[in-house]
């Protein structure tokens, strides 16, 4: 009974992680990319570079597993794994790629999960009045199949030839409406004209029923207690920094980013009752999963430990708390900078 009162916060916070998982699972289903539609080869971004990744590589197997969702390719399993390793065909040639055991800890230094994206072809979606695509004549389904001499046939190549052009004068050859058209524009010193491109990737829906919510939901929710508990081992391990690892308030913030959004907040409010269902079960003297220790050696001894003990324990793990928030709610943001 004393043990189910200690982990009643514990408990509380996994229904409610749980609950929102299920009700999220249950009216939005599951968006997901197909990973036969990344048939045109991946896109890495510097780090994806950094660990041997090149565009145009297609990911065939995840840790000698074929997979069913592009997702999977930046799943925990991969970042937080042990050993873990992509095979690619690159060019006709399957190839492992190992992914670096402190992978995690240079994500985190990134600040961006997205190390690598699927390659896709485009269409113009939308141009942004008064920029250099608008004054060009670019519209809303236009096709850039070339920047001056440069071929475009998907969207990383165009980024890539317009950063060559960035500040210059050239032109752009688009096909709309069956026809082939040259129109000149001039690209800013950022290597951007203005506009948004529409991906021709074709994502898939799963929808659920609200009894075949509960347990998806609750594979979600246990989902992240086991991605917390493997980069805990990674720590462990000293195969990823602690400081690097750790996040307050202001890596919240940037994790729901700048607009507000219903989706978006009740999955990181579910998402963090089940980190702190997680924090709080962790055998540290003043949390949950302190007292529950005390507990099991009274319960196995048969005697409890002395009020001077715990009460040098609470000290001790209460000072290890308040440290501990001291970093990550102010020191780390401030460290950044320098």
């Amino acid at each position: 009974q004393r043990m189910l009162v200690m982990l009643g916060g514990i408990i509380i916070n996994v229904i409610t992680g749980v609950a929102i998982f299920t009700a999220l699972t249950f009216k939005y289903g599951e968006n997901y990319l197909p990973a036969s539609e990344a048939r045109y080869g991946v896109v890495p971004n510097g780090l994806g570079r950094q660990i041997g990744l090149r565009a145009g590589d297609k990911i065939v197997k995840i840790n000698g597993r074929p997979f069913a969702e592009f997702d999977d390719v930046r799943s925990a399993d991969v970042i937080l794994g042990s050993h873990a390793y992509y095979t690619v065909d690159r060019e006709g040639q399957l190839i492992d790629i190992n992914i670096p055991a402190n992978f995690m800890d240079r994500l985190a230094k990134q600040g961006d999960s997205i190390f690598v994206e699927a390659r896709t072809p485009f269409t113009v979606k939308r141009v942004v009045g008064g920029t250099a695509a608008a004054k060009a004549g670019l519209l809303a389904g236009d096709e850039v199949t070339a920047v001056g001499t440069i071929p475009t046939p998907y969207f990383d190549r165009l980024q890539a030839a317009l950063r060559l052009n960035a500040g210059q004068n050239t032109t752009l050859t688009v096909a709309r409406a069956g026809q082939t058209l040259t129109l000149p524009v001039t690209v800013n010193k950022d290597g951007r004209i203005g506009f948004e491109p529409l991906p021709a990737l074709h994502y898939s829906q799963r929808h659920y029923s609200l009894l075949g919510s509960v347990p998806q939901g609750t594979t979600q929710a246990f989902g992240i207690i086991g991605a917390q508990a493997k980069a805990f081992g990674k720590i462990i391990r000293r195969e990823a920094s602690a400081s690097e690892s750790l996040g307050g308030p202001v890596e919240i913030a940037q994790q729901y980013g700048g607009q507000w959004e219903w989706l978006r907040f009740w999955l990181l409010t579910g998402s963090l009752s089940m980190v702190l269902a997680f924090m709080n079960l962790l055998p540290i003297p003043a949390l949950d999963g302190g007292h529950v220790v005390f507990l099991l050696y009274e319960m196995i001894l048969r005697r409890k430990p002395s009020d001077a003990f715990l009460e040098n324990a609470q000290r001790v793990g209460t000072a290890l708390i308040l440290m501990l928030m001291l970093y990550v709610i102010v020191l780390k943001p401030i460290l950044k900078h320098f």
